[in-house]
C-alpha cells in the first residue's frame, strides 16, 4: 500500500470541500466514531492524553501532493482526540478528571503511529503519585485493504481500541484486586490460627501472605494452643484443618487446569502466571498444615490415653 493511497483515504473527507484545506472539524468527522463501550467499570478516575504521529516519509509525500502542513496537522490532532474520547467514553473509569485538576488514581496514555502498512497503537496507565508504569499494551492493525487502497480508520480504530481497553482493564483490575488482597493481608499477622484457615484467597499475593501467617502462628501460637485448648476445640480445629486440606487440594487442581488450559490457547502470559502462583501456594499451604494437624491430632491421642 502505498502512501498515496493512505493520504487519499485518511484525508479523503477534505475532498468534499474541493481543496487541500482541511479544515479540523472536517479532519474530526473524517475519524470520528461511536467507541465500544467496556464490559469491565473500574472504580477508579483517571485523565486521559492521546498522541498521533505520522513518519517524516508520510508527511514528505502528502506535502509534495500539495497538502499544507495546517492540514496535516489538523488530521493528526483529530485521530488524537477520538483516541482519547474512546477511553473517555468507554466508561471504562467510574470518572475521567480534566488535565491539570485533581490527582486521578491512574494516568491513561494513548500514542499511535502510522507504520506502513501498519496502525500501531500503544496505550499506558501510570501512576501519578509515583511515575510507575502500571499497564503498557500494543497491538497493530493493517491499513491494506488488500486491493491496494487503505482501510478507513473509522473501520480500523473501534476493534483496535477495543482490545486494548480490555488489556488495560485486566491489568488494572488485578492490580486493584491485588491492593485489596494486600489490605486484606495486614490483619494477617494478628490473626489466630483459626481465623487464619478462614476465607479463599483469589490472588497469589494474598495466598503467599497467608501462608507466611501460617508459618509464624505454627511457632508462635500452637504450643500455647496444644498446652492449653480444651480437647473439643482441638477436635473442632483439627476437622477445620482436615476440610481446608481438602479444599485447597481442589482449588490447586482447579487453578492447575485453568492455567494449562489459558496457556494452550496463547491466554494472558501475566493471567497464566497468577494463576499458576495460585495453584503453587495452595500446595504449599498444604504442606504447611501437615504438620500442625499431626501435632494436633498426638496431642489428643496423648489426653486419651
Amino acid at each position: 500500500m502505498g502512501l498515496a493511497a493512505v493520504a487519499a483515504l485518511l484525508l479523503g473527507a477534505a475532498r468534499a470541500t474541493g481543496s487541500t484545506a482541511l479544515t479540523y472539524d472536517v479532519a474530526l468527522r473524517a475519524v470520528q466514531y461511536t467507541p465500544a463501550r467496556s464490559p469491565i467499570r473500574l472504580d477508579a478516575t483517571a485523565t486521559v492524553q492521546a498522541s498521533y504521529f505520522l513518519p517524516p516519509e508520510m508527511r514528505q509525500s502528502w506535502t509534495s501532493r500539495g497538502w499544507p502542513d495546517e492540514a496535516i496537522d489538523n488530521h493528526r490532532k483529530a485521530v488524537a482526540a477520538v483516541l482519547a474520547n474512546d477511553v473517555s467514553a468507554s466508561g471504562l473509569f467510574a470518572r475521567i478528571i480534566p488535565l491539570g485538576g485533581l490527582k486521578p488514581d491512574f494516568a491513561v496514555t494513548v500514542q499511535a503511529e502510522a507504520q506502513r502498512p501498519l496502525l500501531r497503537v500503544t496505550i499506558r496507565a501510570t501512576d501519578p503519585a509515583t511515575g510507575q508504569e502500571l499497564s503498557a499494551r500494543t497491538r497493530e492493525a493493517s491499513l491494506d485493504n488488500g486491493r491496494g487502497g487503505a482501510r478507513d480508520l473509522k473501520t480500523v480504530l473501534p476493534d483496535l481500541m477495543a482490545a486494548l481497553k480490555a488489556d488495560l482493564a485486566s491489568d488494572l483490575q488485578l492490580r486493584m484486586r491485588r491492593q485489596a488482597a494486600l489490605a486484606a493481608a495486614a490483619a494477617f499477622p494478628t490473626a489466630s490460627l483459626a481465623d487464619l484457615l478462614s476465607g479463599r484467597d483469589e490472588l497469589t499475593v494474598g495466598a503467599r501472605e497467608r501462608n507466611r501467617a501460617l508459618i509464624a502462628a505454627k511457632t508462635r501460637q500452637l504450643p500455647a494452643i496444644l498446652r492449653d485448648g480444651k480437647s473439643d476445640e482441638l477436635v473442632a480445629l483439627v476437622v477445620r484443618i482436615e476440610q481446608a486440606i481438602l479444599d485447597l487440594d481442589h482449588d490447586g487442581e482447579l487453578a492447575r487446569d485453568r492455567a494449562q488450559q489459558l496457556a494452550a490457547t496463547n491466554g494472558d502470559p501475566a493471567q497464566v502466571e497468577e494463576i499458576r502462583g495460585l495453584g503453587i501456594s495452595f500446595r504449599e499451604r498444604i504442606e504447611l498444615l501437615k504438620p500442625i494437624l499431626a501435632a494436633l491430632k498426638e496431642e489428643l491421642a496423648n489426653r486419651n490415653r
